[in-house]
């Protein structure tokens, strides 16, 4: 389903919603792959940012939150927690 001319979703609907596995495609050229419940991103997933950086966890309203881990275009990563998509609490940089 496309919503604009970059901007679109190729995954599960359920009651004309995002619901199940899905990837979407950001109209910035992000890439999110994982799940949908009734419309909303808020599980488990991988985002492939546009500069390089790749985030594996949760998520909340298609934002890094939650326990989860970046891997940064330099090579390293951060493996922790988040707070809206900012590093928070306990967690490792190597």
């Amino acid at each position: 389903m496309y919503f604009s001319k970059k901007e679109w979703y190729e995954g599960e609907w359920n009651d004309n919603l995002m619901d199940g596995e899905g990837v979407y495609h950001y109209s910035d050229g992000n890439v999110f792959k994982g799940k949908f419940t009734e419309g909303h991103q808020n599980n488990i997933g991988i985002i492939e940012f546009k500069n390089g950086m790749i985030y594996e966890g949760k998520f909340w309203e298609m934002i890094p939150h939650g326990r989860g881990k970046m891997l940064y275009k330099d090579g390293s990563t951060y493996d922790g927690h988040f707070k809206l998509n900012k590093r928070h609490g306990q967690g490792k940089l190597n």
